[in-house]
């Protein structure tokens, strides 16, 4: 095995037992029924508000942005939940003046949504 193919083990290997254990202690499906039973058809996972400046971030909340800004981590949401959610990776930028400075803003989410049965 070459070292490229053992760095990709590992990370891979990595990013499952970090996927798991998030999933498990977010318990995600328990939230999703919470708020289907308010009338709600999606739910998001914030990662980063707009008021959020990444460069104070603790070496933790890095560590967690990172985590789910992976795109596998929307491929093993998909996996997880399954058919009839849709998964993705969303991002909203706002303009704004501060002091006659243009600053911009971002927001970062995973969203999830499914749709209501209708009869």
């Amino acid at each position: 095995m070459s070292l490229i193919d053992q760095i990709n083990k590992i990370t891979d290997e990595s990013f499952e037992k970090w996927f798991d254990r998030w999933y498990k202690k977010l318990d995600l499906e328990k939230q999703i029924i919470n708020v289907a039973e308010k009338g709600f058809v999606e739910y998001q996972i914030c990662i980063k508000e707009e008021s959020d400046v990444e460069s104070k971030f603790s070496t933790k909340q890095s560590y967690y942005v990172r985590r789910l800004r992976d795109v596998r981590t929307v491929k093993c949401l998909k996996e997880k939940l399954g058919n009839g959610f849709q998964v993705e990776h969303k991002e909203q930028t706002r303009e704004g003046r501060f002091f006659g400075l243009t600053i911009y803003c971002t927001s970062e989410w995973i969203n999830i949504s499914w749709k209501e049965h209708v009869e």
